[in-house]
C-alpha cells in the first residue's frame, strides 16, 4: 500500500517521527515524503509528470490536520485531487483547526495525536485504517484478555497473575521498539500474558493473548513437586511473543535439535516460582491504570506531560508485599533499561497503595534472545533462561514483622533471660514511645518504618513487670516497673536498655488500659487512620500511647521522606480521635 503524506512543513519534526515508526511498524505500507522523494530546487512535476499523477498512484492520503495545514494551499490542493481521483483521505489530527476547515473532514475517522501520550495508541489505529482492517480485537482490558483464555481454553486452576512481561516466568520481545506494540498507556493492550496455577497438579498454565487471538504457551511444573528433575532443565521460550505467528512445535523441536550446545531438548519444563491465586474481585486494568497516570502526569506529579513514555502493567499477589493483591503500573523511557516510576493500585478499592514501588526492568533487555531468521520469532536459548534464573529474585524475603510477631519474639525473649519474672506490654512503637530508638540492623528511621501490608523494618517493644511500687521524690508521686526495651527486626530480637532497667510513670499503665485484642485493635486503627487522612503515602509511623487520659494509637504518614498526614486513633481501633492533613 503506497501513502502520499500531506503536510505543511511546520509540522515537518512530528511528521518525520510518525513516517519513521510507520516504516519500522509492521504495516505493509510504502510512504511517499516529499522531502525524500524531490531534491531541493526540484519541482514536483518534473519527477513524477504531476501531482495529481502521484496522488492517484496511492491507495491513501494521510493528511496532518494542524493550524499550520489549515492555511496551507498545497495542502488543500492534495486532499481535492485525492477526492477527485477517488483516493481515501485519512486525517491525523495534531492540533485543533479553525470551524472553517473542519467541515473538510466531515464523517471521516481520524486518528487523534493530539494527546502526546496516546501517540502509540493512535499509531496503532492508524496502522489499522491504512490497511483498512478493524481496530476492535487489538486492545484489550486485562479482564477481556482473561475471559478470552477462559472461554478459549477453560484453564484447570486459578489466574494468578496478568501482565505484559509475565509474573511467574519471564517473557521477552526483542528490543525496547517492539514494546510499543505492549503499551498499556491508557488500560489496554494488544499483548496480555495471563498465568493459571493447577495447585493440585502442581503446573502453571501460561497463555498469550495477541491481537485479540489466544496462544497457549509451554505449562511449567512448580519446582519440587517433581522428586526427581530432568537435569538441567529450566522454562524455554521458543515462540514469538509479538504479533507474528508462533513456531509450531515441530519447528520449534526441529531448532532444538539442531542448535547445538546452545539449546537443549526440554522433555520437561520447571519454575521456581510459587504462586499465590488472585481469589478476590479485583479492578480492570483501565481503572488502575488511570488512577497511576493521573497521579504521574497531575499538577504535582514525578513526570512530565510532553514526556516519550510507555506503560507496562502487572497484576498479581506482590511478594514485595508479603502477598497483597497489587496493580504494578510501570512507566518506561524507550531508552532506558529501568522503569522511570513504578505506582503500585490497590486492586480491591482502586486507591494508590505505593507511590514509588521497586522499579521493574524491561525484559527486552534483561533477557537477551535473538531472531530466527526464517520464522522472525523470538528464540530465548537455554543459557540465557538459566543465567535470568540465577539472576532474578523469584520469592522475596518478607521486608519486615508484623506487630504480632515482634511481641511474641520480645516475649519469648523475656521468657528465655528471665524466666522467674513476668511481663507485661507498656507501649509498642517503630521509633520508641519512651525515647527515640534505632537498630544498628535497620541503620535508619525512615527504614524502621510501617509498609502498607502493616509490616515493618523495626518495632521497639517496650515491655513492664506486672509489679508496680509507688514512689515519691522531690514532693512528686510516680509509679517504677522494671522495664526493658527490646529491638526487633527481621534478623532477631535484643534488649537495648541495660542501663535503664526501670521505668518511672506518672499514672499506672492500669489507668490507661490497652483492649484485650489489641493486635486486631492495632490493624483497625491503621486502616481507620488511612481512611481518615485519605492521602498518597509511602511509610507510616505508629506509636501505642498511654497518658493518664487512655491509650490510643498514634500514626504519621510519610511520603517523599515528609510528614503528609497525622492521626490519632482510639485503643479499639474504632474511633478516628483526630487528624489533620489529607481529607
Amino acid at each position: 500500500m503506497q501513502v502520499f503524506v500531506s503536510y505543511s512543513s511546520r509540522d515537518k519534526d512530528f511528521v518525520r517521527r510518525l513516517v519513521g515508526d510507520l516504516e519500522r511498524s509492521d504495516a505493509d505500507v510504502s510512504l511517499w515524503l516529499d522531502e525524500r522523494e524531490l531534491r531541493v530546487g526540484q519541482a514536483i512535476g518534473s519527477n513524477f509528470q504531476d501531482l495529481e499523477a502521484t496522488i492517484a498512484r496511492c491507495t491513501s492520503l494521510m493528511v496532518v490536520v494542524s493550524q499550520a495545514s489549515a492555511g496551507s494551499f498545497w495542502v488543500e490542493r492534495e486532499i481535492q485531487i485525492a477526492r477527485s481521483t477517488g483516493v481515501r483521505v485519512l486525517p491525523v489530527l495534531l492540533e485543533d483547526v479553525p470551524v472553517s476547515w473542519a467541515p473538510s473532514f466531515a464523517g471521516l475517522a481520524h486518528a487523534d495525536f493530539r494527546r502526546h501520550r496516546e501517540y502509540r495508541r493512535s499509531l496503532h489505529r492508524l496502522i489499522c485504517a491504512i490497511e483498512d482492517v478493524p481496530v476492535r480485537g487489538r486492545f484489550l482490558r486485562a479482564k477481556e484478555a482473561v475471559a478470552l483464555v477462559k472461554a478459549r481454553y477453560a484453564p484447570p486452576g486459578e489466574l494468578f497473575g496478568v501482565s505484559q512481561q509475565g509474573v511467574g516466568t519471564l517473557y521477552s520481545l526483542a528490543n525496547a521498539e517492539d514494546w510499543e506494540f505492549a503499551d498499556a498507556m491508557n488500560g489496554t493492550s494488544r499483548f496480555w500474558i495471563t498465568e493459571f496455577c493447577d495447585v493440585v497438579g502442581s503446573w502453571i498454565h501460561p497463555y498469550a493473548v495477541i491481537d485479540g487471538g489466544v496462544q497457549a504457551l509451554p505449562k511449567l511444573a512448580l519446582q519440587g513437586s517433581d522428586p526427581v528433575p530432568v537435569a538441567g532443565s529450566v522454562v524455554v521460550m521458543s515462540c514469538a511473543l509479538n504479533h507474528r505467528a508462533a513456531l509450531s512445535e515441530e519447528r520449534a523441536s526441529a531448532i532444538l535439535e539442531q542448535g547445538g550446545d546452545e539449546v537443549t531438548r526440554i522433555t520437561k519444563r520447571y519454575s521456581k516460582f510459587r504462586p499465590l491465586l488472585l481469589q478476590e474481585a479485583f479492578i480492570d486494568s483501565a481503572e488502575a491504570i488511570d488512577v497511576a497516570t493521573n497521579y504521574a502526569f497531575g499538577l504535582d506529579g514525578p513526570l512530565h506531560q510532553e514526556a516519550n513514555l510507555f506503560v507496562l502493567s502487572c497484576l498479581e499477589r506482590d511478594k514485595h508485599t508479603r502477598g497483597i493483591p497489587t496493580w504494578k503500573i510501570s512507566f518506561f523511557d524507550p531508552a532506558l533499561s529501568m522503569s522511570v516510576l513504578a505506582v503500585g493500585v490497590d486492586p480491591r478499592t482502586g486507591a494508590i497503595r505505593d507511590l514509588d514501588l521497586p522499579r521493574e526492568f524491561l525484559n527486552a533487555r534483561h533477557l537477551p534472545s535473538r531472531i530466527d531468521e526464517e520464522t522472525g520469532n523470538i528464540v530465548l536459548s537455554m543459557h540465557t533462561l538459566l543465567k535470568a534464573l540465577e539472576t532474578k529474585i523469584w520469592d522475596l524475603p518478607k521486608r519486615g514483622l508484623t506487630a504480632a510477631e515482634a511481641v511474641g519474639m520480645a516475649y519469648s525473649l523475656l521468657s528465655e533471660q528471665e524466666p522467674s519474672s513476668q511481663w507485661q506490654l507498656a507501649f509498642l512503637s517503630n521509633t520508641g514511645v519512651v525515647r527515640p530508638a534505632v537498630s544498628p540492623v535497620v541503620g535508619s528511621a525512615g527504614k524502621a518504618l510501617m509498609h502498607h501490608d502493616g509490616t515493618a523494618g523495626q518495632w521497639v517493644v517496650e515491655m513492664c513487670g506486672t509489679n508496680v511500687t509507688r514512689i515519691t521524690e522531690a514532693g512528686r508521686t510516680g509509679y517504677r516497673y522494671d522495664y526493658r526495651r527490646i529491638m526487633c527486626t527481621a534478623q532477631g530480637a535484643a534488649v537495648d536498655n541495660e542501663d535503664e532497667r526501670h521505668l518511672v510513670m506518672t499514672s499506672p499503665l492500669a489507668a490507661s488500659p490497652i483492649p484485650g485484642k489489641w493486635l486486631e485493635a492495632c490493624d483497625r486503627a491503621r486502616k481507620a487512620a488511612a481512611r481518615a487522612v485519605e492521602v498518597p503515602y509511602a511509610l507510616i509511623s505508629v506509636a501505642l500511647g498511654r497518658p493518664p487520659s487512655g491509650a490510643s494509637w498514634f500514626f504519621r504518614f510519610y511520603g517523599g521522606g515528609e510528614i503528609v498526614a497525622k492521626a490519632s486513633v482510639s485503643a479499639d481501633g474504632e474511633r478516628v480521635l483526630q487528624h489533620d492533613g489529607g481529607g
